[in-house]
């Protein structure tokens, strides 16, 4: 349920997460209800929250904390954020927003309920190929309309690409 604790290490009290979880709640509070964490990749982790105005669902991807002392991580973090939230495809994900509170970066953006291509591969195993056809057309569609804006991916890969419930492709 949306507001409970999330437990973002698994029990590692030591984990820089657990500072990242408690200061991303306190930094939302009265804005986003915190439910659980969505998943992690080297560059940020992603939590499923309850955006209380708007009454919907939406996905908060937070900057990895061993990230703010590389050089120029924080400006390509939100390039990226100001890049996707300007483009308008039905195969690339929405951004609603991008936030600095601190030394806490991260955006919101449309929760996609559904699961990665990477998650449905590993459980399914290889996908007829009719489904393979209209997963490249969809993904290759958002990549193009993207191309045609002058935006390259650089990290197309199944944990990218996110399944929706009728089977649409949305590119991350």
């Amino acid at each position: 349920a949306c507001g409970g604790r999330i437990d973002a290490t698994a029990g590692d009290e030591t984990s820089p997460w657990t500072q990242v979880v408690s200061q991303l709640q306190a930094a939302t509070i009265g804005e986003f209800e915190l439910s659980r964490e969505l998943g992690r990749g080297g560059m940020a982790a992603v939590y499923l929250a309850h955006e209380i105005a708007l009454n919907r669902l939406v996905a908060i991807k937070v900057m990895a904390p061993g990230l703010f002392l590389g050089s120029g991580m924080v400006d390509r973090f939100r390039q990226e954020a100001v890049t996707v939230a300007n483009l308008s495809h039905p195969n690339i994900i929405t951004i609603h927003g991008v936030r600095q509170i601190d030394d806490l970066h991260f955006l919101v953006m449309k929760f996609v309920e559904g699961r990665s291509l990477e998650s449905v591969l590993h459980s399914a195993g290889p996908l007829p190929v009719e489904v393979v056809r209209a997963v490249l057309f969809q993904v290759g569609s958002g990549l193009a309309y993207a191309h045609r804006r002058g935006v390259i991916h650089r990290d197309i890969k199944p944990a990218n690409i996110l399944l929706d419930g009728d089977g649409n492709a949305i590119v991350t």
